[in-house]
C-alpha cells in the first residue's frame, strides 16, 4: 500500500502544524504493509535555505519516507486568476501520484484538501482530508480578510468543495467534528476526532529536576506559572500578564516563567515593565521544544488563554497534552477545543470577564493549594487522561484501518 501526504509548508520546524505531520507520517511509516510518500509545496525562498534542505533531508532519512516530490510554491496573490493558479498546483498533485502510483492521499489542511480532492477524483484513487483548523474563519480572525469579502467566500467554497468530496475526514477536537457535522450537513461515521497528542516518551514528571530548576531560579516557595509559545495576535499574551499582575495583588509569591522565542525578548519584556511588574516576578526564555518539560515540572501552572471565537472552540493545542504530562493545574478560558470536559485539575475563565478586568473568577486560583502530594495527584489524573485520548499510539490503528478501509471500497 502506497500513501502520499501531501503539505503545504516543509513540516521542520516545532510548531503545532508541524508536530503533527511528523508524527503522523511516523506512524503511518511503521507500518510493514505502507510506504509512506510526500509532496511538499515549498517557496523558492525557502527552497534555497541551506538549513531548511538539511532538515528536509534528516526527515525523510529519519522517517523512513520512501519517496518525495518537492513543487516550488508561488504566492496566490501574484496569481492573475486564481481557477489557473490552483489548476497548475493540481496537475502537479497528479504528477506526483502517477510518479508513485499511490493509492490513498493524506491532504494536510485545506488548499492541499482541495487539490488532493480534485486530482484524486481524476484518476480514481481516495482522499483523507487532515483538517487542523477552520481557515476561513482563522483567516478572517487574523485580518488576512473580511467577513463576506471575495477571498472569504473562496476560502467557505474550497473548505465546502473538499470537505464534501473527501472519502474520510480527521479533525482535531469533538467540538470540530460537531460543528462539521452541523455545518455542512456531513456523516459522523466518515469523521474520525484525533486530537493534537504527545509521545509516551513526554509522558513523566521528574521531582528531581522540579525541585534542581525551581532551585535554579530561586522560586523554590513561589507560586509559578508557566507559558511557553509564540506571541500571535490569538495567545493573548497581554490577557495572560494581566492575570498574572492580579495574582500577584493577591498573593506575592506568584512568579511567571515565559518561554518564546529569543527574537520575542524585548517585546515580552516591554509588556512586564508596562504592567507595573518586578524582573524578580518573571523569566523570560528561549529554549530547544525539547527542553521545555522541565521548565514545565518546575511550574505550578500552565496558561492558555484564548479569545471566544470559532477557531478557538474547535482546536486542539498541543500544549493542553503538554501541560497535562507535566501534571500542571491549567488556568484557560472557556471553549477551548475539549478542554471544558477534561477530568482534570484545571481553572477556567471566561474571556469577557478578562477582557473586561473582572477579577473574582481569580480568586478560585489563589485558593488552590501547592503541595507534593497535590502535584503528583494531578499527575496521575492527566496520566489517566492522555493515556486513553491523548497519545498517538492511541491512534496507531485507527490510521492503520482507515487507509485499508477505503482502498477495498
Amino acid at each position: 500500500m502506497k500513501v502520499g501526504f501531501l503539505i503545504d509548508r516543509p513540516p521542520i520546524f516545532n510548531g503545532g502544524f508541524s508536530q503533527r505531520i511528523l508524527r503522523e507520517i511516523n506512524l503511518v511509516g511503521n507500518f510493514e504493509d505502507i510506504e509512506v510518500y510526500m509532496q511538499v509545496f515549498q517557496s523558492v525562498k525557502s527552497r534555497k535555505n541551506e538549513n531548511v534542505k538539511k532538515k528536509v533531508r534528516e526527515l525523510y532519512d529519519s522517517y523512513g519516507v520512501k519517496g518525495y516530490f518537492f513543487s516550488f510554491l508561488v504566492s496566490s496573490k501574484l496569481a492573475l486568476n486564481i481557477k489557473m493558479y490552483n489548476k497548475f498546483y493540481i496537475e502537479k498533485v497528479k504528477r506526483f501520484i502517477n510518479k508513485y502510483n499511490i493509492d490513498v492521499l493524506i491532504c494536510e489542511n485545506l488548499w492541499c484538501a482541495y487539490l488532493g480532492t480534485v486530482a484524486a477524483k481524476e484518476l480514481g484513487i481516495k482522499v483523507i482530508f487532515d483538517y487542523h483548523g477552520v481557515v476561513p474563519e482563522e483567516n478572517e480572525f487574523d485580518g488576512y480578510c473580511k467577513k463576506d469579502d471575495k477571498k472569504y467566500t473562496y476560502l467557505k467554497e474550497i473548505e465546502k468543495e473538499a470537505l464534501l468530496n473527501s472519502n474520510s475526514i480527521i479533525c482535531v477536537s469533538n467540538s470540530f467534528k460537531k460543528y462539521l457535522v452541523n455545518e455542512f450537513n456531513l456523516q459522523e461515521q466518515h469523521i474520525k476526532v484525533i486530537p493534537c497528542c504527545i509521545n509516551r516518551e513526554m509522558l513523566n514528571y521528574d521531582q528531581d529536576a522540579r525541585h534542581e530548576i525551581r532551585s535554579k531560579l530561586g522560586v523554590e516557595n513561589r507560586k509559578v506559572l508557566i507559558y511557553a509559545g509564540s506571541i500571535t495576535k490569538y495567545q493573548c499574551i497581554e490577557e495572560m500578564v494581566w492575570i498574572f499582575k492580579e495574582l500577584k495583588k493577591k498573593d506575592n509569591r506568584f512568579f511567571f516563567i515565559f518561554l518564546s522565542a529569543y527574537t520575542n525578548y524585548n517585546i515580552i519584556q516591554k509588556l512586564f515593565r508596562d504592567n507595573g511588574i518586578s524582573s524578580k516576578d518573571y523569566y523570560i526564555g528561549s529554549v530547544p521544544h525539547n527542553k521545555v518539560q522541565k521548565y514545565n515540572w518546575a511550574a505550578d501552572f500552565g496558561l492558555i488563554i484564548r479569545e471566544e471565537h470559532l477557531l478557538n472552540r474547535v482546536a486542539s493545542p498541543t500544549k493542553i497534552a503538554e501541560y497535562m504530562s507535566a501534571g500542571l493545574t491549567i488556568i484557560g478560558t472557556e471553549g477551548i477545543g475539549d478542554l471544558d470536559e477534561m477530568e482534570i485539575s484545571k481553572v477556567l475563565l471566561k474571556y469577557d470577564e478578562i477582557k473586561n478586568k473582572e477579577t473574582q473568577k481569580l480568586n478560585s486560583i489563589i485558593e488552590l493549594e501547592i503541595s507534593e502530594k497535590i502535584r503528583l495527584a494531578n499527575y496521575m489524573q492527566c496520566k489517566k487522561v492522555l493515556e486513553n485520548t491523548y497519545l498517538w499510539e492511541c491512534y496507531k490503528d485507527m490510521y492503520h484501518s482507515e487507509i485499508f478501509r477505503l482502498v477495498k471500497e
